[in-house]
């Protein structure tokens, strides 16, 4: 004797059973490359100034410029103890660095002893050059 069986589903149960055995979820991924490697520009020192207020020798500041490119550059400010206070760009805009904080904030646009003034605390100052090979010589 032969039994004949059927099972009826019912259709949101057929639609769950289908789901449960297909992939659900289909990822696509793309990559995309960034920018090429940025050029990295190494800045020499090419001229160096004595900053002095009428108070004596207050630091120095040297001009960095990139080999072969005159248009890029930029003037550090250093005070008595060669440490890092700011610079000043290539359009005179001066930058002090500020303790605690991450970015330097903008004090002020002129001529390159009065950012190195501003920087430094002045209120006048002027510059003395001097040979590259002073600079260890100026720290003290």
């Amino acid at each position: 004797m032969r039994v004949d069986v059927r099972i009826s589903i019912s259709a949101p149960l057929a639609a769950l059973l289908v789901s449960l055995t297909a992939p659900s979820c289909v990822i696509h991924e793309s990559r995309t490359l960034s920018d090429p490697t940025p050029v990295i520009r190494v800045n020499h020192p090419v001229r160096a100034w004595n900053v002095v207020s009428p108070a004596g020798r207050v630091g120095v500041v040297v001009h960095f410029q990139a080999p072969g490119d005159e248009q890029e550059g930029f003037y550090s400010v250093r005070n008595q103890w060669s440490q890092d206070l700011g610079l000043i760009d290539q359009l005179g805009r001066a930058w002090a660095y500020k303790p605690h904080q991450r970015e330097a904030a903008w004090i002020g646009t002129g001529t390159i002893a009065d950012g190195a003034a501003r920087i430094l605390g002045q209120a006048e100052c002027e510059l003395l050059e001097i040979e590259l090979n002073q600079l260890a010589a100026a720290q003290d």
